[in-house]
């Protein structure tokens, strides 16, 4: 039981923290979401995550930034910009990040 808890707080925490990376580079690093939000805390569990969850977060950045240019002059008026949270959200419930977090869960539980 204690390892099924384990591996589910493992999954959730890298999928939550994936999403908050997203929303701050998203948003330019504007907002201190650590500060504003204790989910987008890394717990000490995750500390060797961080790397991959910012390369994860900043790959959806990208796609932000390129949906955003996509978007201009397509869309009706007062829609044109970044779609920052339809896009983390999109990415936090993909099944991409569900596989990529049972897969470090297993290389976590390895070693």
């Amino acid at each position: 039981m204690l390892q099924e808890n384990y591996k589910n707080s493992f999954i959730e925490g890298f999928k939550t923290l994936s999403f908050c990376r997203c929303i701050k580079y998203g948003y330019d690093n504007k907002y201190d979401l650590v500060t504003e939000d204790a989910s987008c805390r890394f717990p000490d569990y995750l500390y060797s995550e961080v790397a991959l969850i910012d390369i994860l977060a900043k790959v959806e950045r990208d796609k932000i930034l390129l949906d955003s240019a996509s978007r201009v002059g397509r869309v009706a008026e007062g829609m044109e910009g970044k779609r920052v949270m339809d896009i983390c959200l999109k990415f936090y419930n993909s099944s991409l990040l569900d596989s990529v977090a049972i897969s470090r869960y297993q290389k976590d539980k390895n070693q």
